[in-house]
């Protein structure tokens, strides 16, 4: 019995600012990166609250197997909205070894200066 193994589909794009630099005011050092925004609606990770008390759900960034390394404190953008930055807290081979080899990288929700989690007034309108 032959297994049929599928990668995530990766429907957006995500653009990536290297070692903690901030969006605001300078340029990607990566562009167009295939990506896909994966949020588990049956935790297994814990969840914490940051500093400043703003909740923070492990957000999943899947990534196909030689796109890009990402490493702690980048900082990514990912297509559909112009407020979707995360940054980076580490990353993982997913299946590895197989041929849907993947890496996931556990984020979170920033800003364009990389330097808060994103309030209430800095996401989408979702009604």
């Amino acid at each position: 019995m032959s297994r049929i193994y599928v990668e995530p589909a990766y429907n957006l794009l995500m653009s990536v600012w290297l070692g903690g630099t901030p969006p605001d005011g300078n340029p990607p050092a990566a562009v167009d990166i295939p990506c896909q925004v994966y949020i588990n609606p049956r935790y297994f990770i814990d969840i914490h609250e940051a500093d400043t008390g703003y909740y923070t759900p492990p957000i999943i960034i899947r990534v196909p197997k030689g796109q890009i390394t990402l490493r702690r404190t980048d900082i990514v953008l990912v297509s559909g909205s112009p407020r979707d930055y995360y940054k980076i807290h580490w990353g993982q081979w997913m299946h590895k070894g197989f041929p849907n080899q993947y890496i996931i990288y556990q984020a979170g929700q920033t800003d364009k200066f990389g330097s808060s989690f994103r309030t209430a007034g800095q996401t989408d309108d979702f009604s």
